[in-house]
């Protein structure tokens, strides 16, 4: 037998354990497990035992098809622009449509589940992604397309509004860093994955398998976490009184907005009249969202927070440091395939250490966070996304590719920490 075949049954049957422990953790009724490994299986089965890790299994699931989906959507654009017959720049909405969806009602809806419960938002955004999916997938034109993907970019933000806060009620204080770091590790890990598999789900099955695939896992995610979630009861019997309509409104304008003018300001100059106009109205929402939150009873965004050093530093960085990087996520891969030269379908493989470097570190980061103490982490976070960003804006045409690779590794350990 081959070490490959091996590799393949032995990973089979492993993977064979899992479901079956899953199942009988959730039908403890319906049988039992008879002599189980003194290993594998009963340590796995134990594991399942405990609802916090079930719920944290359910979370870590749906953020790893939600970051895949993401980030194979970036391989399989030049192919929809090619199969609908538009140019890059329409295509583009593909991408900017649903992370302008993701951004803007992500705020309001953080604040929504607090009133309303995390296990609605959580199933039903997992449920309005597959949709939406489904959407995407049938698209015979680039409106029902980018519509769809809009679609998406709502269920999405559902997710993240509540998938951490979920796993952070469910463990205790010393168990956060580890479990968050795990969190990160799974982003981590999607990130290289997406590009990878989407190139092989679009060379194999076109570019709609990729929504298809989504879908499917969304709606098990939905069905899983509706099973495993536990539903809390809403602070008052009309909680949706308490909502700050006004902030939600305008929050999201201001985003919206905002992003517009950004992704705009390039393609038609900064000094542009649209793009001024938009700039200008971004800032009057800002300051209207200011006042609105000020004199709100019950506001989306606590502005008295800003008063607290620890919060408008820690949040000002982490804004900065994952701009910045998001930045270099999206050029590496053009300054790779169109200065060095490396050919589409290697260029996930030279990615991959980085991915592999958020994984691994992310967890470790987390429980050494538990021991020293957060802020000591994240400093060294920052001072690596620094370091990493200041040496990857020298790389140029005589850059080694291995150097290339070992910055961009270093950029995420930063991330990871």
């Amino acid at each position: 037998m081959s070490v490959t075949e091996s590799n393949c049954r032995s990973g089979i049957a492993r993977f064979s354990t899992f479901l079956r422990a899953v199942t009988l953790s959730a039908h403890p009724g319906r049988g039992v497990i008879s002599r189980p490994s003194p290993t594998g299986g009963l340590a796995l089965s134990r594991f399942l035992a405990e609802r916090k890790y079930r719920v944290y299994i359910t979370t870590l699931i749906g953020t790893f098809i939600t970051v895949v989906d993401a980030t194979a959507s970036f391989v399989a654009v030049p192919t929809i622009a090619l199969d609908l017959g538009i140019g890059l720049p329409v295509a583009q909405w593909v991408i900017l449509g649903n992370m302008l969806a993701v951004t803007a009602v992500l705020v309001p809806i953080g604040r929504l589940s607090d009133l309303l419960g995390r296990k609605r938002l959580f199933v039903a955004g997992y449920a309005i992604l597959g949709a939406g999916a489904v959407l995407s997938g049938t698209a015979t034109d680039m409106a029902v397309l980018i519509t769809g993907r809009v679609v998406m970019g709502f269920g999405a933000a559902l997710t993240q509004a509540t998938s951490i806060p979920i796993v952070v009620s469910v463990f205790s204080v010393g168990e956060r860093g580890r479990v968050l770091g795990g969190q990160m590790g799974v982003v981590g890990v999607g990130t290289v994955l997406g590009p990878v598999v989407g190139g092989l789900i679009v060379g194999l099955l076109g570019w709609r398998a990729i929504y298809w695939v989504t879908a499917a896992i969304a709606v098990a995610v939905a069905l899983l976490g509706a099973r495993v979630l536990k539903r809390r009861k809403a602070r008052s019997a009309t909680p949706l009184a308490r909502f700050d309509v006004g902030g939600a409104l305008l929050s999201t304008a201001f985003l919206v907005v905002f992003l517009v003018a950004l992704s705009n300001g390039s393609r038609l100059g900064w000094r542009d009249p649209g793009v001024l106009l938009a700039l200008l109205g971004s800032a009057a929402l800002a300051a209207a969202l200011w006042w609105q939150e000020r004199r709100a009873a019950d506001p989306i965004l606590d502005v008295r927070l800003f008063r607290l050093r620890d919060f408008s530093v820690g949040l000002t960085s982490a804004v900065v440091a994952f701009t910045a990087s998001a930045g270099a996520y999206f050029l590496l891969p053009f300054y790779l395939q169109m200065v060095q030269g490396v050919r589409p379908e290697l260029l996930g493989l030279l990615l991959t250490p980085a991915g592999v470097v958020t994984a691994l570190a992310s967890p470790v980061m987390g429980h050494i966070a538990d021991r020293v103490g957060h802020r000591r982490i994240a400093t060294l976070g920052v001072a690596l996304n620094g370091a990493g960003l200041l040496c990857l804006s020298q790389l140029g045409v005589a850059t080694s590719l291995i150097w290339a690779v070992l910055l961009f590794m270093v950029l995420s350990l930063g991330i990871a920490s």
